[in-house]
């Protein structure tokens, strides 16, 4: 895609996910109360029948939105137990969006968006193309980086829907586009974000640095990183951190593990049992 051309609708879909790739497009009329939701695949959705329909919709008053997740193909629906694939994190910057928005591209602890999509006037969504991600990182990540920068909290769950680029906006008076910029064309694995600083609510990380100080066995020899990561654990937990922020925590700091999630179940459950 050429990222100095507008963002469409279809060419969205066509760069964010495969062909076969089951996604939700959600269609919703404030002025007529009603919605729809469509699972389908994303090679359906980009297609010339549907976006005359999207278009159609759009243009009668509905705004209209894209899963950021890939479904599973027995999905019935858009809960986070229909997720397949985590594909997207993603930032709604709606309160002092275009100031927020400058941190963000400066920020040293985030690579660079692959999308920005202008809402409305001053409000934007931030949008990173990602692999290698469980649902738990992915919303703990999400969760992080709204505090960190300012974007809404209600937009750091793993089901969520956003808004498609090249349509409008019908939540005001006069309908405003949803104007799409592609700034890169990369995809990230969670290493890219491991600058993001604390990585749950309670969870107390230093930016920058391993999850528990350097230290010593009693032999002499110099701890593990499991070894820290052990100690780190204990810590919270005696601080009163909750278990299930710990796992969260540290499955996306260890994103180098093979199975992160299955190493922070292991950890924590071990250090709870002792």
């Amino acid at each position: 895609m050429d990222t100095n051309a507008p963002v469409t609708s279809w060419d969205f879909i066509k760069e964010n996910y495969r062909p076969h790739d089951r996604i939700a497009i959600v269609v919703r009329n404030r002025r007529e109360d009603y919605t729809l939701q469509r699972l389908l695949s994303a090679q359906d959705a980009a297609s010339p029948r549907i976006q005359r329909f999207l278009r159609y919709e759009n243009a009668h008053g509905a705004d209209i939105y894209v899963s950021m997740n890939t479904l599973k193909p027995g999905a019935k629906g858009r809960t986070k137990a229909d997720i397949a694939e985590i594909r997207h994190l993603y930032l709604d910057l709606d309160e002092d969006g275009d100031e927020r928005l400058a941190r963000v591209l400066k920020s040293d602890g985030l690579p660079q968006p692959n999308y920005v999509l202008d809402t409305s006037p001053g409000k934007h969504q931030v949008i990173w193309k990602i692999e290698g991600y469980t649902l738990e990182q992915a919303e703990a990540t999400l969760r992080v980086m709204a505090r960190e920068f300012g974007g809404d909290p209600a937009a750091t769950d793993a089901a969520r829907v956003l808004r498609l680029p090249g349509l409008h906006n019908k939540k005001f008076k006069e309908p405003v586009p949803v104007k799409g910029h592609q700034l890169v064309d990369a995809v990230y694995r969670p290493d890219k974000f491991a600058a993001v600083p604390e990585l749950s609510d309670g969870v107390q990380t230093t930016p920058g640095k391993r999850l528990a100080p350097m230290g010593l066995r009693r032999d002499g020899g110099s701890l593990s990183q499991s070894e820290r990561d052990w100690a780190w654990v204990r810590e919270q937990l005696r601080a009163g951190v909750q278990p299930d922020a710990v796992k969260q925590a540290l499955a996306c700091l260890r994103a180098d593990k093979h199975n992160p999630r299955y190493y922070a179940e292991r950890t924590v459950g071990r250090a709870l049992i002792r």
